[in-house]
């Protein structure tokens, strides 16, 4: 049975096996990009699979279908012969598949910046462009932390466990829903620990400033903050908010 090794080219053989249909294609598209050619796909089936190389001329062509009774499928025809030039621009390394090799790399620098995008997609031989780097880190990002959407859903999770787990912490959350029959719609959040406050009280001037800043995010919003000086003149945090505009109805 076939195993991935990152630190070895995909080489294909008759008879080779994977476990499923599934992964026999993730191992073509990795193949086709690793080698640079354009994949004409003439059979995509759960029952089987044929492809060929897209240039003219090159005589590169496999065709694998399952084992009897099974779902472990076998290279049943190969020709591994390519007679035409390797492109870096492969149209196979889309976005989706740039951002799952990603997420190792991103697991542990969650900060990595376009070059660096740039750089661990050189070591596949793949050019990607901007747009497709763009993407690929959200993707990535997203597989490894949850949507902005996902997110704002754990919210009322998040404000039990703070009532549990922090008492005399506040946090209200504030929804849209004009009856049972809708989802409710997020409208805006409220949140002060239990130690901002008594920080406030214990070590701050008795005087506060409020302020406000655009969230760069998928639904926008404002951020609004309480802040207090504390005895090194130093910015002390007392609430935070999350609105949809700066307004009155929000401030209040």
């Amino acid at each position: 049975m076939w195993t991935y090794n990152p630190r070895e080219d995909i080489e294909f053989e008759k008879e080779m096996l994977f476990t499923n249909v599934d992964a026999f294609r993730a191992v073509l598209k990795d193949y086709t990009i690793q080698k640079g050619f354009p994949l004409v796909r003439l059979k995509n089936e759960n029952s089987r699979c044929t492809a060929k190389c897209g240039a003219e001329g090159c005589n590169w062509r496999i065709h694998a279908s399952p084992i009897a009774n099974t779902t472990i499928f076998m290279v049943k025809t190969y020709t591994p012969e390519h007679t035409c030039v390797m492109d870096r621009k492969n149209s196979e390394a889309t976005s989706d598949w740039i951002a799952k090799k990603l997420i190792s790399v991103m697991r542990d620098h969650p900060e990595m910046t376009s070059n660096g995008v740039k750089a661990e997609m050189q070591k596949h031989e793949v050019l990607p462009s901007r747009m497709q780097i763009y993407r690929a880190k959200k993707k990535a990002l997203e597989a490894l932390e949850g949507s902005h959407s996902e997110a704002y859903e754990k919210l009322p999770k998040y404000a039990e466990l703070l009532r549990i787990n922090n008492p005399g912490s506040i946090m209200k959350i504030h929804y849209d829903r004009p009856n049972l029959l809708v989802e409710p719609k997020f409208l805006r959040l409220f949140i002060s620990f239990k130690a901002q406050r008594d920080g406030f009280l214990a070590g701050c001037r008795p005087f506060i400033r409020f302020d406000g800043c655009h969230l760069k995010c998928a639904f926008g919003g404002i951020l609004l903050t309480a802040v207090a000086l504390d005895g090194n003149n130093s910015l002390f945090p007392l609430a935070f908010a999350v609105v949809k505009c700066e307004n009155k109805e929000a401030w209040s």
